[in-house]
C-alpha cells in the first residue's frame, strides 16, 4: 500500500450484531478460509449461521469489525461464557479474527483488539482467550504488545479418512 493510500484510509472500529453484519462479512470469510484453513478438501466451509445468530441474541457472541470508508476490512468474533466451566468467572474465547492483507502492518489490528477488550470489559468478562494460526506469528506479536500472555500450545490432528 502506498503512502497516498495509507493517508486515504478512514478506519473505524465497532462491535456489531451478527444479523446486521453477516452478509458483508461472508465474502471475507471465504478469503479468510482460503488463506488459513487446513484440510479444505475434507472439511468445507459451512458456518451454522442460525447458531451464531442465536448466540448473538443470547448475549454470548461478540463481533467487532473494522471498516475503511464503511467497507469491512477485518473482524474478530468471540464466544462469551457467562461462567467458564472450570472457574466461576466470565470468559471470552476467540472464534475467528482476520484482517485483509492490504491492511496488515498498519496497526489496524491493534484497534480491533482494543475495541474487543473494551466491549468485553463492559460485559464483565474477566479473561479474553485468543488463539491464532502458527503460520501467522504476527498475530502473537500483536497480542503480546497489548499485554496478552502466551499460556498454552495447541495441537490438532485431522482424524478423517
Amino acid at each position: 500500500m502506498s503512502a497516498a493510500q495509507k493517508k486515504e484510509i478512514a478506519v473505524t472500529y465497532q462491535c456489531e450484531r451478527f444479523d446486521d453484519v453477516i452478509d458483508e462479512v461472508t465474502p471475507h470469510l471465504l478469503r479468510h478460509w482460503d488463506e488459513l484453513a487446513r484440510n479444505k478438501d475434507e472439511i468445507p466451509l459451512e458456518p451454522d449461521y442460525d447458531a451464531y445468530s442465536a448466540l448473538d441474541k443470547a448475549g454470548r457472541l461478540l463481533i467487532c469489525t473494522c471498516r475503511d470508508g464503511g467497507k469491512i476490512a477485518g473482524y474478530a468474533c468471540y464466544f462469551i461464557l457467562p461462567r467458564h466451566p472450570h472457574y466461576n468467572a466470565p470468559w471470552a474465547i476467540a472464534d475467528i479474527f482476520w484482517l485483509a492483507p492490504e491492511y496488515r502492518r498498519l496497526h489496524i489490528g491493534t484497534g480491533i483488539f482494543q475495541s474487543l477488550e473494551q466491549a468485553l470489559r463492559a460485559r464483565g468478562v474477566l479473561v479474553m482467550h485468543t488463539t491464532f494460526k502458527v503460520e501467522h506469528p504476527a498475530a502473537g506479536y500483536l497480542l503480546q504488545s497489548m499485554g496478552h500472555v502466551l499460556i498454552e500450545h495447541g495441537y490438532a490432528k485431522f482424524l478423517g479418512n
